[in-house]
């Protein structure tokens, strides 16, 4: 190096330079207005840190509103002054439908077991859809195989003619 760009000492090397000229006074000044309380040596004040606790404190608590607000909604709380006569309607409803869940299964299971038996009377069906799925497979065969094959010799030509 030639030393135009490198300079010695402290306040030089950490402070950036204004139009060539080092302008330290005016960072110091800038440090001493804006810098964060806690990066200064001085301790607080008791009654710095008592608003400091206050204002935290505060803010937790609305925090904590806040969230119990959102909760409420999220997972949608059942107001705890629901009128006794909408209530009972409410849980009779869950009932009915709970009651419907229970018959929708038992009507699906009984459906699969009459699939089943069906087509274990009928294994002619079993084989007549095997041999659609066997021939539609080999279909998409041909044709993933007739296009690796345009594939290819699309890639051959385009090699040929850059050559």
């Amino acid at each position: 190096m030639d030393g135009t760009h490198c300079k010695l000492g402290v306040d030089s090397h950490y402070f950036s330079t204004d139009e060539n000229k080092l302008n330290i006074e005016k960072h110091r000044k800038i440090y001493a207005e804006t810098a964060l309380l806690n990066l200064r040596i001085e301790n607080r004040t008791p009654n710095q840190r008592e608003e400091l606790i206050d204002k935290l404190d505060k803010e937790n608590r609305d925090l904590k509103n806040r969230l119990a607000k959102i909760e409420k909604l999220l997972f949608k709380e059942q107001p705890e002054d629901i009128p006794k006569e909408v209530q009972e309607r409410m849980d009779k409803q869950v009932e009915r439908a709970e009651e419907f869940m229970k018959n929708h299964e038992l009507v699906n299971a009984k459906r699969e077991e009459e699939d089943d038996k069906y087509l274990n009377e009928h294994p002619e069906i079993v084989e007549q859809v095997n041999e659609t799925y066997q021939r539609t497979i080999e279909r998409r065969l041909d044709q993933l195989e007739d296009l690796i094959t345009e594939l290819t010799n699309a890639m051959k030509k385009n090699k040929d003619a850059n050559t």
